[in-house]
């Protein structure tokens, strides 16, 4: 909560906790990981397909990167953002060096984990929210569902013939 000196600004207007990396006397690069993974094979057959959070005084060295597994699914970068809401790096009051960011993924590209990265001081961040959606039921497909509903009606069919 609140500014650390040398390390993380606050996010504006931000008078909450928040996230930021890198922690005291960490080495540079440095990250923070969210995995999802524990929760997501406790929640059944769901897949999170929405992530929003609050990204404060964007850097052009801060990068969220999503993973399956260890497997690298996207990575939105710094520089993108900025060229995308018109901020400048690291300015910590410009409305578009603070954004809130909504990404909807597909289904195929549904991640478990999230690492949020800074090359230099400092990556703020806040409000971490995830969506969630069921996937699909596999189903019988459309031809084997018909061959197997006629051989119920043969069956039946026969049945009664037998029984006369």
């Amino acid at each position: 909560k609140g500014s650390v000196p040398n390390k993380a600004a606050a996010p504006a207007d931000d008078s909450t906790c928040f996230g930021y990396t890198p922690q005291l006397r960490s080495s540079l690069p440095s990250w923070v990981e969210v995995d999802y993974s524990a929760f997501l094979a406790s929640a059944g057959d769901v897949g999170i397909t929405f992530l929003g959070f609050y990204w404060g005084s964007i850097d052009t060295y801060n990068d969220f990167t999503f993973y399956s597994g260890n497997q690298e699914i996207q990575t939105i970068t710094g520089n993108q953002l900025l060229n995308q809401s018109g901020g400048t790096s690291g300015n910590q009051q410009a409305p578009g060096s603070n954004v809130y960011v909504a990404i909807d993924f597909s289904l195929s590209e549904a991640f478990d984990k999230v690492r949020i990265t800074s090359r230099r001081v400092a990556g703020e961040f806040d409000n971490i929210v995830i969506g969630l959606q069921n996937r699909p039921i596999d189903r019988v497909p459309a031809p084997a569902g018909l061959a197997f509903l006629a051989l119920g009606l043969l069956g039946l069919g026969l049945k009664k013939r037998l029984s006369k």
